[in-house]
């Protein structure tokens, strides 16, 4: 058995049993539910202008249902320290509700689940083997335009305006998991950093995937139009600033940017079809607020360097102070 096994395997037997439900919870990144959701929402909208609000709940439920399984079963196949992963029998829940909501829906449309399951079960391959590390960001990008193609399908036929929105949602998926690459890029044997750091200086390699990442930023924002130019370079733009007033390590400031851009992520998606400004508010505010109090909650190794940070930037206003 691995040192990380062992190492999850006492995290197992000292862990509180009353907290293992919420533990399992803030694993399913409640975080990024707001955006899930506003990505079938979109997919159903393009489809279908006035859907009916049965479907569209349906829709919302499939949408975070599925991203609880693509979690789970990650969790459950990697074993990260500082995790506990579910068990996969409760995995099976969510599959459940998932594979019962396309059946009533539209079981034409399995096709596309099916597609998404394989990159479920495709994505934590990323913890051992390097080439699917490498382009794991991608990966995620096709979760994102499968489940959108997903929510449209369930709704009618697919045109040709679905399938260039589904590229533009891969590539502003893609986008944003390279930034999730940098946060994670002092910790990770694998993956694109990693890759670019045999040949470079790590900071220079990191600088590389960021720079990567908002070329495929603006790929995204170049075919979905203003509705992700806007917020995603709102991101991009405070967090230059941030860097240039409080320079940090690259992956400190890559934590807070994979936070910002799941909610711009979620403002572009229901901006770019669903209808209402209220939309916009509700989805925005939720995922403000549930990234505000949930990312954080997920452990990872650079919270401890968030941590450092913090403390270090609190003492310097102090003492200028």
């Amino acid at each position: 058995m691995s040192a990380t096994a062992h190492a999850t395997e006492g995290i197992l037997d000292t862990a509180p049993r009353g907290n293992r439900i919420l533990h399992y919870l803030e694993l399913s990144r409640i975080y990024t539910w707001p955006d899930m959701a506003a990505t079938g929402l979109l997919g159903v909208y393009f489809v279908r202008p006035h859907p009916d609000w049965v479907v569209l709940s349906q829709v919302g439920v499939l949408s975070i249902s599925l991203w609880i399984v693509l979690n789970w079963f990650s969790e459950y196949q990697q074993r990260d320290w500082g995790r506990i992963p579910p068990p996969l029998c409760l995995t099976a829940v969510p599959l459940t509700i998932s594979v019962a909501i396309v059946v009533g829906l539209n079981s034409a449309a399995a096709g596309f689940l099916f597609a998404y399951l394989g990159f479920v079960w495709l994505y934590p391959l990323k913890k051992r083997n390097r080439w699917v590390a490498a382009g794991c960001f991608f990966i995620r990008g096709m979760h994102t335009a499968c489940l959108f193609l997903l929510a449209a399908n369930l709704s009618g036929p697919l045109g040709g305006r679905i399938w260039e929105a589904a590229l533009g949602l891969f590539l502003l998926q893609s986008s944003r998991s390279l930034v999730a690459e940098v946060r994670d890029a002092s910790f990770d044997e694998f993956g694109l950093p990693a890759e670019l750091a045999r040949i470079l200086r790590p900071p220079r390699a990191q600088a590389i995937v960021l720079l990567f990442s908002l070329a495929l930023a603006v790929a995204a924002a170049s075919i979905l139009k203003l509705s992700v130019a806007i917020p995603v370079g709102l991101v991009f733009g405070v967090a230059l600033i941030w860097q240039l007033v409080i320079p940090e390590p690259l992956p400190v400031a890559s934590y807070r940017v994979h936070s910002w851009l799941i909610t711009a992520s979620a403002v572009a998606k229901v901006a770019l079809g669903l209808p209402g400004f209220s939309s916009i508010v509700t989805i925005g505010l939720l995922s403000l607020l549930s990234n505000t109090l949930g990312y954080h909650r997920v452990y990872r190794p650079i919270n401890d360097m968030i941590a450092r940070s913090a403390r270090t930037r609190s003492a310097t206003v102090r003492f200028i102070c």
